[in-house]
């Protein structure tokens, strides 16, 4: 964990005191699942936006992103939008 001292300067743990033991042993997802929970993450924090928009959440290209979206509008996770006055499709949160 990360804190600060009554100076504060930074501390920190390690991460076997602050993590349960089955957070640690589990494997690191794949980069196309990090991906994946990143544009996902984005689409929740935004509500609705643009490629670009989703993208620049994380700070991803918009290459990388474009494919995800579309996976994602597939499965059902995002609806496609078009916003009256917005030159670009956007994606809204089916949870928004």
């Amino acid at each position: 964990s990360r804190r600060r001292s009554s100076t504060f300067a930074r501390e920190y743990d390690l991460p076997e005191r602050c993590f349960p033991a089955e957070i640690l042993a589990a494997p690191p997802p794949t980069q196309a699942e990090a991906l994946r929970e990143l544009v996902r993450r984005s689409a929740s924090a935004h509500g609705i936006g643009t490629v670009k928009c989703l993208a620049d959440y994380f700070r991803l290209p918009p290459a990388v992103v474009r494919p995800i979206l579309d996976r994602l509008v597939e499965e059902g996770e995002l609806l496609p939008a078009n916003i009256e006055g917005w030159t670009d499709r956007a994606y809204l949160c089916a949870s928004a």
